[in-house]
């Protein structure tokens, strides 16, 4: 009797032990160690008007709250630029940057060249997308902002619209 009872004890213990580790792998997959924020913004339905050379327009900003360290980030910004410019070539600068005003030609900038003639007409809804990376971001109250200037003064003021931008930041613990 005592060795039917010893095995039955030891049978409960392996199947206890067998529903705990199914139940942690079960859990495990699903827990996330890492501090991650996310946030924001777009145009709210309202255009803004890229009208100048030498100061960037913020189309929109995100402001993040972040912890534990340092952080990597990427964001991503997306627009359409309404193309109804003259028949010369306008060029527009766009970036994401965690200033307002950064130095122009900086990583992750993008040109764009748009023309409306009769021999060369580019697409009346121009799109524009820019992702950036920021590594070794600290920790604490950090905006990013979504902008665009014209290249040169000679470039029609031309309007940003239906745009956006997301960022998600990670501690990568």
């Amino acid at each position: 009797m005592y060795t039917v009872n010893q095995m039955f004890c030891k049978m409960k213990r392996q199947i206890l032990t067998g529903a705990l580790l199914l139940s942690v792998a079960a859990v495990l997959p699903t827990m996330s160690f890492a501090s991650n924020v996310s946030g924001g913004c777009d145009d709210k339905k309202h255009a803004k008007t890229i009208d100048d050379n030498n100061n960037w327009r913020t189309l929109c900003s995100v402001t993040l709250n972040l912890t534990g360290g340092t952080q990597s980030c990427i964001a991503t910004g997306t627009a359409f630029v309404r193309n109804t410019v003259s028949d010369v070539h306008n060029e527009y600068r766009f970036n994401i940057a965690r200033q307002k005003s950064p130095n122009t030609d900086e990583a992750g900038e993008i040109l764009i060249d748009v023309n409306q003639n009769g021999n060369i007409s580019d697409l009346l809804d121009q799109p524009v997308s820019v992702v950036q990376h920021f590594d070794s971001v600290k920790s604490g109250t950090r905006t990013f902002y979504w902008l665009g200037r014209k290249v040169s003064p000679d470039s029609d003021n031309i309007d940003a619209e239906h745009f956006s931008m997301g960022i998600v930041c990670t501690d990568g613990k």
